[in-house]
């Protein structure tokens, strides 16, 4: 039986998008009557899969999804069709915007093609190195869509954005949606992370592993993040490696655009047996830096006298099965008695990450720093804690 749904009148429109819209409605009429309604919905959903760049108001810094796309493909630059192609991955149709710069982290021989609103081939990408490892180029006009090449081993550091600069470091596709976190404490927060490798890890590749730290999460929740992580950094100054009391106070470190500042170590001032040193009291002005809680202590006192606006939260460190977590337990309740004094949030990873006895080799690469998986467990427990203290 033919169906005929009610069209909207369309005399006004152009004729080839009258045409698009005449041949959607056909389709949709032949499926109804093939099938009925039900499962239209999937059936829609199959044939029209909306990309995270389509929906109102989302921020995405790179458009490219390494998951979603069609492996061993190319194409043909010439006409936008695909091509076999051994080791190269071509990405879904991706929305983009007409006469806005586009940069990419690769240049080659074909780079991608773009598309009319119809996905109909339009011309390829031609690229200009406007940075290191940073190629733009200007959207052309009548340009809606893009589809870019990217070959296997570049496949986890490819980056596509609607952006002239390059990216200060590697990040994944992830889709944030700004406007439903409008009420939550991340959502338009400047951070800065200090910490050590664990914190460093994020948008790294160790290992040829591509990891997806906690601040990935905070960045999801609508935060804006700078990180400044660094392998075996202590609170107190040491003389193996450095030191977050120098990070900040001995170098002055610039808080002005910052609304929240991130502190998680101690698991290297137990390595380095640096001495643990005392709270201390409430109106002390006097710390010994060469302690863990003396520097931690006058590195929020840096923070508080010349950044009061500035939010303070203090991570105490995971639990590991690489050093003595005894000892970790007293720093843990070191920090979180600091952090009582000035009234700080303090999340106390080292109890509440779901890291511990019998989940190492589930959660870490190596007994100390968190793998993919663990990073997504505690990143997300992070955020939680966060928006929630």
């Amino acid at each position: 039986m033919t169906i005929k749904l009610n069209r909207p009148i369309n005399m006004l429109q152009g004729g080839s998008y009258r045409d698009a819209l005449n041949e959607n409605w056909e389709m949709l009429e032949t499926w109804i009557a093939e099938n009925g309604t039900e499962g239209l919905h999937d059936f829609l959903a199959s044939i029209s899969t909306v990309g995270g760049e389509q929906l109102a108001r989302a921020t995405i810094t790179n458009l490219f999804d390494k998951i979603d796309v069609d492996k061993n493909t190319g194409l043909v630059k010439e006409t936008g069709n695909t091509t076999v192609e051994a080791g190269v991955n071509t990405s879904r149709f991706i929305k983009v915007t007409p006469e806005q710069i586009i940069g990419t982290t690769m240049n080659a021989k074909i780079v991608g093609c773009y598309y009319d609103f119809q996905k109909r081939y339009i011309g390829f990408m031609q690229m200009t190195e406007v940075a290191t490892d940073w190629y733009t180029q200007c959207v052309p006009v009548g340009a809606s869509y893009v589809r870019v090449v990217v070959t296997d081993e570049n496949l986890d550091s490819y980056m596509l954005s609607q952006r002239e600069s390059k990216p200060e470091q590697y990040y994944e596709h992830e889709i944030s949606l700004p406007h439903f976190n409008s009420s939550k404490l991340l959502y338009g927060s400047r951070v800065v992370t200090f910490g050590d490798s664990i914190t460093w890890y994020d948008g790294k590749v160790v290992d040829g592993v591509l990891y997806r730290g906690y601040q990935a999460y905070m960045r999801q929740a609508g935060a804006s993040i700078r990180n400044e992580g660094e392998g075996y950094l202590t609170f107190a100054p040491n003389t193996k490696t450095g030191s977050i009391y120098e990070q900040i106070v001995t170098n002055k470190y610039d808080l002005t655009d910052f609304d929240i500042v991130t502190i998680a170590a101690g698991t290297n001032d137990i390595a380095f047996n640096i001495p643990l040193g005392v709270v201390g009291g409430r109106n002390d002005t006097f710390f010994d830096t060469s302690t863990s809680l003396g520097a931690l202590r006058a590195i929020i006192e840096y923070i508080r006298i010349n950044y009061p606006k500035t939010e303070i939260y203090l991570f105490t460190p995971l639990q590991n099965k690489t050093r003595d977590m005894d000892k970790h337990e007293i720093i843990t309740d070191g920090i979180i008695a600091v952090a009582d004094i000035y009234g700080l949030p303090r999340l106390d990873l080292f109890r509440k990450s779901g890291l511990g006895k019998y989940t190492y080799d589930s959660y870490t690469r190596d007994g100390l720093h968190p793998n993919n998986a663990g990073f997504d467990m505690i990143g997300k427990r992070i955020v939680r804690m966060m928006e929630s203290s």
